[in-house]
């Protein structure tokens, strides 16, 4: 969690995140706001946070002072009267629409557009991301790379793909340099 609260990230990079993993679901280009609150509910929900504010995004930017929970209201938060329109969002991703019509589709090169306008030109350690975005599932083998590879997969990022890749390069961090296997809690064992 350390390393991830002291990258500095603008707030609204966790949206991005679930418009990559949405392309991964097979979403195509055109994606809507429930694309983003799913991703705010599948892996940025904390339980025992205020019902107001049920999100905790591990990257966010630390001159902001203290990093606080991200409210439930994700959709306003994300609605082109939210956004400015020269703001970090928008310069990687395209918005169009209003009200329940707005649609959001990644510009084009919006990985390097990303990494400067919401990243400040730092990567994400990919590892320590994955690990709190996956921190409420199992993995069948106890091991950092599998971590690193389930989230390739998830989030259209994998190494065998000359895109996707790329894009990966430019958002994050590659090492597992300061962790271990060791790290990951195993799961319990169901008693047969």
């Amino acid at each position: 969690m350390d390393r991830l609260s002291a990258t500095p990230a603008h707030e609204h990079f966790a949206g991005y995140l679930g418009l990559l993993e949405a392309d991964r679901r097979g979403k195509g280009g055109l994606h809507r706001s429930r694309d983003i609150k799913d991703f705010h509910q599948r892996y940025l929900t904390v339980a025992g946070l205020k019902t107001s504010s049920p999100f905790f995004s591990p990257v966010r930017n630390p001159d902001a002072g203290e990093v606080k929970p991200f409210n439930k209201n994700v959709a306003g938060s994300y609605a082109p009267s939210s956004l400015r329109p020269d703001g970090p969002f928008m310069a990687a991703v395209d918005v169009k629409g209003k009200g329940q019509g707005v649609t959001y589709s990644l510009m084009p090169d919006h990985a390097n557009v990303a990494s400067g306008s919401m990243l400040g030109g730092k990567r994400v350690q990919a590892v320590a991301l994955a690990a709190y975005l996956f921190r409420d599932y199992g993995f069948e083998e106890r091991s950092l790379q599998a971590v690193l590879d389930t989230f390739r997969d998830r989030f259209a990022l994998r190494a065998h793909h000359t895109d996707e890749s790329t894009t990966f390069a430019a958002l994050f961090d590659p090492s597992l340099d300061g962790f271990a296997d060791e790290d990951l809690v195993p799961l319990a064992q169901d008693a047969a």
